[in-house]
């Protein structure tokens, strides 16, 4: 996203109460009713639009997920990996038109992704760019309310992108963003951007960031439970490791989700009381309404007892919306 359009939408989203901290995240009250229908807007991702005649066909020699079986405006989960089978960015895939693709990606990882497969598009007749020319909005609410807003799908200038049952992104022309904003979410409630990813976190989904580029198998962050990887599909870098691994072997490490009373931080090292390192905190998210901090954490399967963080914080399990088991 360029700094003009950026610059654009911020006088746009201005009088309707968006503003925007310094990392691009909408700065809000934390909803406290549940039942109520709430929206933010995403400035703080960054993007591969991927678009051109072979754009279906360079994707899915590059990723671990089908592209060839996505349907229009439909999103899926994948992985880009280097030879090792490491994941060089995770992200969600979405398909726009049979030759046009968006890669969702934490900020700072468009450009990491994009320089390490723009060499192999010489073979090809595609266009990698690291903007895109949607506002993106999203609308986190019971199903009733999501349900209400099928029908927006057929407005001009904008892409309805479904997430899940409670939630679906809105993806408008920046010309009709006003009037989107006017007309459709007026009963509808701001809120924080950290609102909408602490559900993303709780549904086991983690990303990797810039410092965590090539450190990670995709079994490591349960990419293969969440139907990020495609184990039928034809070969794509570092498929050998992974399918060798699905097949043959079984994770040494797994995503596990705890909560904790103290601050826990990206990258804090986790460990067994009088044991060696036992796992990497990979997100975290504190929650005002219940001081809670959330986590993500890559951890060492089959481990029992309490997990400790290197400052000694108790780290309770919690239940994800997957299966762990191997």
């Amino acid at each position: 996203m360029s700094d003009s359009f950026l610059m654009q939408s911020h006088e746009i989203l201005k009088p309707h109460g968006v503003l925007f901290s310094a990392n691009q995240h909408v700065v809000a009250d934390w909803p406290c009713d549940l039942t109520q229908a709430y929206w933010t807007v995403f400035n703080h991702e960054s993007y591969l639009h991927v678009f051109g005649q072979d754009a279906a066909q360079f994707l899915q020699g590059q990723l671990t997920c089908d592209v060839l079986d996505i349907s229009k405006n439909q999103m899926i989960y994948g992985a880009c990996c280097n030879p090792k089978g490491r994941m060089i960015s995770n992200f969600r895939l979405i398909k726009l038109a049979s030759d046009e693709f968006v890669l969702i990606l934490p900020a700072g990882q468009a450009d990491i992704l994009r320089a390490a497969i723009i060499k192999y598009t010489v073979f090809y007749k595609v266009t990698l760019n690291t903007s895109l020319p949607w506002v993106r909005v999203g609308i986190l609410a019971p199903p009733a309310y999501i349900n209400s807003l099928q029908n927006t799908s057929e407005l001009p200038n904008m892409q309805i992108i479904h997430t899940s049952n409670q939630q679906i992104e809105c993806w408008v022309a920046i010309d009709y963003l006003d009037q989107f904003i006017s007309k459709q979410l007026s009963e509808y409630k701001l809120a924080s951007t950290m609102y909408w990813q602490l559900a993303v976190l709780k549904q086991g989904i983690a990303w990797v960031d810039n410092e965590g580029t090539e450190k990670h198998l995709p079994q490591d962050l349960n990419w293969d439970l969440v139907k990020g990887i495609n184990f039928k599909k034809g070969c794509y870098t570092g498929q050998e490791i992974i399918a060798r691994l699905h097949y043959r072997g079984q994770p040494k490490m797994r995503l596990q989700y705890f909560t904790c009373s103290d601050p826990v931080f990206k990258n804090d090292l986790i460990h067994v009381p009088d044991t060696a390192i036992q796992g990497l905190v990979i997100d975290a998210i504190d929650e005002p309404t219940t001081r809670l901090t959330h986590l993500l954490a890559k951890v060492r399967v089959n481990q029992t007892g309490w997990l400790t963080v290197t400052n000694h914080t108790i780290l309770n399990p919690q239940v994800l919306p997957y299966s762990v088991s191997n």
